[in-house]
């Protein structure tokens, strides 16, 4: 009983240390790399790059000294999701417009859909997929993934697209990426006009 007890606090010492490690990498590498470029140009702001942390701290700091804001371009492979989520509660609470010129996927889109009105570039796509998370063996990684994905397509509901689309949203993998076309996203209410 004494070895196995002994076997069974090396166990909960791995993974206490494998939480520790991940909170660490998520505190003080992660937040310092800033893979994005947020800047303002007349009245609307625009978010270049990944959805890493601080970019929702960034888009925040120029919408409280500039209230005029009435859009934002969004041009991002994807990210964090709570990025994403607060991006999205900033354009809620803003009231702004959304574009992309370039692209806009995975967690990205979560931002995208807030907008009061959503325009696409002709050249741009938006792209959907399965969640992630980048250590599957991680106690943080735990995280109910799916339940995170219903309750979006609920939000994207909320938003105006069609339950036709948030019923197959998720339909690719997290490796991969579904790319409906701009018709889809006209049909099913994704976008509300596609732009030059």
């Amino acid at each position: 009983l004494i070895i196995l007890g002994i076997f069974g606090s090396v166990a909960d010492f791995a993974k206490e240390r494998q939480f520790y490690e991940d909170l660490y990498y998520d505190s003080f590498i992660l937040s310092k790399i800033e893979s994005y470029d947020v800047k303002l140009v007349d009245s609307t702001i625009f978010l270049d790059g990944e959805l890493n942390y601080g970019v929702s701290d960034s888009v925040e700091k120029l919408l409280k000294k500039n209230t005029f804001v009435d859009s934002i371009v969004l041009d991002s492979g994807g990210g964090l999701l709570y990025e994403a989520s607060r991006l999205s509660k900033l354009i809620l609470a803003n009231s702004l417009n959304t574009y992309s010129n370039n692209g806009c996927y995975s967690a990205c889109t979560i931002a995208y859909i807030s907008g009061n009105r959503r325009y696409l570039s002709q050249d741009a796509r938006l792209g959907f997929h399965q969640y992630s998370y980048n250590r599957p063996n991680s106690e943080l990684g735990k995280l109910d993934l799916f339940d995170s994905q219903k309750e979006d397509a609920i939000f994207f509901r909320k938003r105006g697209v069609s339950k036709e689309f948030t019923n197959k949203m998720y339909q690719a993998n997290s490796e991969g990426m579904w790319y409906p076309s701009s018709e889809e996203l006209l049909k099913y209410g994704l976008i509300h006009k596609l732009t030059k």
